[in-house]
């Protein structure tokens, strides 16, 4: 029996994905006009990132990951920082 190293990286895949927009999605609708903007930003970027995954994958590119890990930093911190009074 070969192991399902597919199914693994699928679902690294998906976690790298989804973990980011589920973290960002909970203040989709938050009455903060800047808060809920960069909630929209945060799901955004992992949107872009799958979407455009369909034609080319950027992960498999220093660069893409870089700018992925990056960006996403960013956001998350600009995000935090306007949650907290």
């Amino acid at each position: 029996m070969r192991f399902p190293w597919g199914m693994i990286g699928l679902g690294v895949l998906l976690a790298l994905y989804l973990v980011p927009m589920s973290l960002f999605g909970r203040e989709l609708h938050a009455p903060d006009l800047q808060q809920r903007s960069l909630a929209i930003a945060g799901v955004l970027l992992s949107v872009a990132y799958i979407d455009f995954g369909l034609s080319q994958s950027f992960l498999t590119h220093n660069s893409g990951v870089m700018m992925f890990a990056f960006l996403l930093a960013v956001l998350w911190g600009c995000f935090r920082a306007t949650g907290r009074p």
